[in-house]
């Protein structure tokens, strides 16, 4: 299966969290997502897996929108 997420924005509370990101894992790879405390890690996985939906952007799988 393969995902792609494009230009993800995500402000939560007036703060932006995530501004413009961009992430895409082919078919057989393993993707971990890193980095400090507050830096976004959740909000992301939340817009990739509908939790919450992003500001801006979208999330694809196969080819096709989330929201499709």
């Amino acid at each position: 299966m393969e995902i792609e997420a494009k230009e993800i924005q995500s402000v939560l509370s007036g703060n932006q969290i995530l501004k413009g990101v961009d992430l895409k894992a082919g078919r057989q790879e393993l993707l971990g997502v890193i980095g400090p405390n507050g830096s976004g890690k959740s909000t992301l996985l939340k817009c990739i897996y509908r939790v919450l939906q992003p500001d801006r952007g979208a999330v694809f799988l196969e080819g096709r929108t989330l929201r499709e």
